[in-house]
């Protein structure tokens, strides 16, 4: 039986993603977890999606712009909304507000 993990400040790994500052919280062969922070007017660099994984990114506050650059679709998500992204979309995360946003995204069953 697995034990339970937990993940608190400086226990995770931290890294840019363009204007995105990534907290990565937790990542195994079934789910990743995290947390990200887009500045105002800042922009994250192209996710080229995943092979076998739908991403759910949620808004936790602020607004930001889910951009697919292989059909230039946009879909605005704000506070207290989240978006499916399907498997092997590419996509990324912009911020036209002059508020900083804060996102969680999951990934599963992998990434």
């Amino acid at each position: 039986m697995t034990a339970p993990r937990t993940a608190g400040p400086g226990d995770q790994a931290q890294f840019a993603f363009g204007d995105l500052l990534v907290t990565k919280y937790f990542e195994t062969q079934r789910i990743a977890f995290g947390r990200a922070v887009l500045p105002a007017g800042g922009a994250g660099d192209v996710d080229p999606g995943h092979k076998d994984a739908e991403e759910v990114i949620y808004v936790i506050s602020g607004t930001v712009v889910c951009v697919f650059p292989d059909n230039g679709e946009t879909v605005e998500v704000s506070q207290g909304h989240a978006i499916l992204v399907p498997p092997e979309r590419p996509h990324k995360l912009e911020n036209h507000t002059g508020e900083e946003a804060c996102i969680t995204y999951s990934c599963a069953p992998q990434l």
